[in-house]
Order: structure tokens, then C-alpha cells, then sequence
């Protein structure tokens, strides 16, 4: 159905509420990149830097182009000029080793440089309070709505693939710590 076909009354009120959400989840989004962006202004990395290097860390110190991409939920080329940044500036380094079938693959690691910012940041950041205005009960709704909401949107998106994390029921990662 398009936006702009006629329907009838149950299915216009419906259609209403899809759009007052796309704005809501749109304007919270805006806000919670904007609060990020003030916490970050005085560090060394940006929003979109401190997400590659978590996500670096979170899966083990060692992420692929492709690992990355799919949990930004971005295109390639996006994902080649953050780290080509991040590497710049000895946040990570690129490794270049011979995988399944002889095959060329990119590793993507965290410096020392890198471990020691992203434990900075993580570890006096606000940011989570963005959520403080809800009940832990209201957050696991929430956080289940949002699940559904993405699942939803996925299978419309052509080439989409379903990020990894976080997923339901799974315990946050985010509280592991590079060693």
C-alpha cells in the first residue's frame, strides 16, 4: 500500500499511527545522536567512531568490514572511511590475513590507543541516562517493541541483513571490558 492510496477509516487511523511513529522513533533518534554528539565534543573520536570501536570490543578485540557494517546497519563504503579515520589516528589497525580457501580477509583490532579511549569514554559517559525518565519494566517493553519494530522494517529493506545484537532475551554486552 502506498502512502498516498485512499483507504478506509480503521485503515487511515492505522496508517496515522504508523507515521506518528516513524517521526517519534525519528526524533528520538535525532536527540539521542545529539547527546552523544555534545558527550563526545570533547573527545578524540565521533559518535559513529566510539560505535565501531565498541563494537570491536564487544565482539572480542577483532571485527570484519562486513561484521561492522551489519551491525551499524550501514553500506560498505561507509564502514572503509570510519575505519580508515579511526585507523589514521591509531585507534585500530587493519590486519590483512588469508582465510577459509586461501581466501584475502581485513581484521579490524583495537590499538592500545584504541582499548584505552573506548574504556574512557564507556566508563564516564551519561549517555544511558537518556533512558532514565522509564521504569525498568517500561525499558524491557520498550526494548521488545523495538525488536518487533526492526524485524518489521528488515523484511521490507531489499538487502538487509539482521544485525546480530543486540537480540532478544540476550544479556547486554556492552559491560564487557577489553583486557
Amino acid at each position: 500500500m502506498s502512502l498516498f492510496e485512499s483507504v478506509d477509516g480503521a485503515q487511515e487511523e492505522e496508517r496515522e499511527v504508523d507515521i506518528d511513529l516513524i517521526w517519534l522513533v525519528s526524533q528520538v533518534t535525532a536527540i539521542l545522536r545529539r547527546i552523544m554528539q555534545h558527550e563526545l565534543k570533547d573527545s578524540p573520536v565521533s559518535v559513529d567512531g566510539l560505535w565501531v570501536l565498541a563494537i570491536i570490543m564487544m565482539l572480542g578485540n577483532s571485527a570484519t568490514p562486513s561484521q561492522l557494517s551489519q551491525w551499524m546497519v550501514r553500506r560498505p563504503n561507509t564502514i572503509s572511511a570510519m575505519t580508515t579515520r579511526l585507523e589514521e589516528k591509531g585507534y585500530i589497525e587493519k590486519q590483512r590475513t588469508t582465510g577459509p580457501n586461501n581466501r584475502a580477509c581485513l581484521n579490524i583490532v583495537l590499538t592500545e590507543k584504541g582499548k584505552q579511549v573506548i574504556e574512557v569514554i564507556l566508563g564516564t559517559t551519561r549517555i544511558p541516562e537518556a533512558f532514565s525518565g522509564l521504569t525498568l519494566q517500561e525499558k524491557q517493553q520498550f526494548r521488545s517493541l523495538l525488536f518487533n519494530a526492526r524485524g518489521s522494517a528488515a523484511r521490507r529493506e531489499k538487502d538487509y541483513i539482521e544485525p546480530p545484537f543486540p537480540s532478544a532475551g540476550t544479556p547486554s554486552r556492552y559491560r564487557n571490558r577489553v583486557t
